[in-house]
């Protein structure tokens, strides 16, 4: 009262009715999320019952500690809202997945080089795929890594391969640098890999396939 008004009115509602028991405050000390997480889990798990509860983040790199937690103690989740796997980062690493199940796509050729795997221009990747003895020698030396994933592809697990091309490519580091929501959703994803191969035995093309449904649905 007295004090100048900002021209924005909220509304309170009590949880409570007059007289009626109270909750619980609980003040947390913790150096990092990952503390805060561990610590604050159980006792929500405790307090919460049969109940479910909501956790809700600005981003989804707040959510990945709290899925981390609740992963190690067995505890059923969802992701609700935006598709966790619709990131820029997701859909730059299929389109690589994409160009090594066929090395003569060059459209999904086109988009890896104009990509944050390698960064040339469009006029420099046209002239790169027309003409590839013009590429840079980086560039040439990441197609020649390329090539050799190419021949692994089906030789090992998916999941193990996706982690040892985003860790040799160097595009994790790049991700967790520049871009921690792709960087945290690639890790979700390369665990989805993990727990459905641990069920499903496909091929690399109908793993491209499972994963575009997973980028499309909501």
């Amino acid at each position: 009262d007295g004090e100048e008004r900002l021209g924005i009115e909220v509304g309170f509602n009590r949880f409570l009715e007059e007289g009626e028991e109270g909750g619980n405050v609980y003040f947390i000390d913790f150096e990092t999320f990952d503390e805060f997480a561990r610590k604050t889990v159980p006792i929500v798990i405790e307090r919460a019952g049969k109940e479910k509860v909501g956790i809700i983040g600005r981003t989804r790199k707040d959510l990945a500690v709290f899925e981390k937690v609740l992963r190690e103690l067995g505890v059923d989740f969802s992701v609700l809202s935006s598709n966790p796997f619709d990131t820029y980062g997701v859909r730059e690493v299929m389109h690589l997945l994409k160009f090594i199940a066929d090395s003569e796509n060059s459209k999904e050729k086109f988009f890896v080089l104009t990509s944050r795997f390698v960064g040339l221009s469009h006029s420099e990747a046209i002239n790169c795929i027309n003409r590839e003895e013009t590429c840079p020698d980086g560039v040439k030396e990441f197609l020649s890594l390329i090539d050799n994933f190419r021949k692994l592809k089906d030789t090992q697990l998916h999941s193990v391969f996706i982690n040892r091309l985003l860790d040799e490519t160097g595009y994790y580091d790049m991700l967790y640098m520049v871009d921690k929501e792709s960087y945290f959703s690639l890790l979700e994803l390369v665990n989805e890999i993990a727990r459905f191969e641990s069920e499903n035995f496909i091929g690399f093309e109908e793993l491209i396939g499972y994963l575009e449904s997973l980028i499309s649905s909501r």
